[in-house]
């Protein structure tokens, strides 16, 4: 097995418990929900009920089923791409989805995930596990970085010639100076980079980082 096999490998595992911590997560507060809304039925006289209370405990379940659905597309993304390789990736489905696969990473730390679209429905060249796991070590590194209550804001951007995700982390507004080089999960970055031809271009001030993809690596096409 090749060092970026063995990566990919990591990669996958790490997510797919992430999410699984995250989906029990989703269903034990269904459930406690349930449980409340059951006691109120049971306890509470027919005439009686207060129904603000319910109105508000089912109001907790929207959101979870949402935050439930996202996770799902997360482990149906990845196991398309782990089945069926595509020589292309939708750059916002990967910004998007990567930032959920990292929520409970970010959380713990207690930074926030801010992910801006580009304006176009930007497909790049390279085999899209690798993306996915590019994308998601890069991010890995911030996290591993930032200070607590930082914001780490992930931007996809595209011209006709030019297609880019950028990453960059602030404390209360103001930019933090970091080197994702010195990070646990840089190696996996710049492996899967040179695998999929993407360049690595780091500020001087080490404000941000840029994975940049070639003008032959870009698809243009409107967004969805």
């Amino acid at each position: 097995m090749s060092i970026l096999d063995s990566q990919r490998a990591e990669f996958l595992t790490s997510v797919i418990t992430d999410v699984a911590h995250e989906l029990r997560n989703v269903l034990a507060i269904v459930m406690e929900t349930v449980g409340l809304v059951d006691d109120l039925m049971t306890l509470s006289h027919p005439n009686s009920l207060d129904r603000e209370k319910i109105k508000s405990l089912a109001s907790r379940v929207g959101p979870q089923a949402d935050r439930a659905a996202e996770l799902a597309a997360v482990l149906h993304q990845l196991v398309q791409a782990y089945q069926d390789p595509s020589p292309s990736t939708s750059l916002n489905l990967v910004t998007e989805r990567v930032a959920v696969m990292c929520q409970r990473r970010a959380r713990k730390k207690r930074v926030s995930v801010q992910v801006t679209p580009c304006d176009q429905d930007v497909q790049v060249l390279g085999e899209q596990l690798t993306v996915y796991m590019m994308i998601h070590a890069a991010m890995e590194c911030y996290l591993e970085l930032l200070p607590e209550s930082s914001v780490l804001s992930i931007q996809a951007s595209a011209v006709p010639d030019f297609a880019s995700v950028d990453l960059a982390g602030s404390l209360q507004g103001i930019a933090v100076k970091l080197d994702p080089t010195q990070s646990a999960a840089w190696n996996t970055v710049d492996n899967a980079a040179a695998d999929v031809g993407a360049s690595l271009q780091a500020e001087s001030t080490g404000r941000s980082l840029r994975i940049a993809f070639a003008s032959t690596d870009v698809e243009w096409g409107s967004r969805s």
